[in-house]
């Protein structure tokens, strides 16, 4: 994997933590990358566990689990 995609997935894991990540679009032009690829590695942390949901209310995407922290592992 590429460092740069493991910094990404670490800055969205802290900005859904904070529930401050703003929408989708503002999110994507925070990171300086696009809205497809913004969904690209949200889709990625769901498929591994993250029970990520957008709260409108909040303006932010969140995890529904209380305490959740995403964590990539590394096996070999």
């Amino acid at each position: 994997m590429e460092y740069q995609f493991i910094e990404r997935i670490k800055y969205l894991n802290h900005r859904i933590c904070q529930k401050n990540t703003g929408n989708c679009d503002s999110l994507a032009q925070t990171m300086n990358i696009s809205k497809s690829c913004l969904h690209n590695y949200i889709s990625f942390m769901k498929q591994h566990g993250a029970p990520i949901i957008y709260c409108r209310h909040l303006n932010s995407y969140k995890y529904t689990e209380t305490d959740y922290h995403f964590t990539l592992c590394f096996a070999k």
